[in-house]
């Protein structure tokens, strides 16, 4: 699961999806980072 976060080509792949669908929608979306310590590892 690890691999999973840190792949880049997953990565850019959620990234242009996220794109895709804040275009459909037809304003600016604002994604927010929620932190936590999970992700310093």
């Amino acid at each position: 699961m690890k691999t999973i976060f840190r792949s880049k080509n997953i990565a850019l792949k959620i990234a242009d999806k996220i794109n895709i669908l804040s275009n459909k929608i037809g304003r600016k979306v604002r994604i927010m980072h929620v932190c936590g310590t999970h992700e310093h590892t």
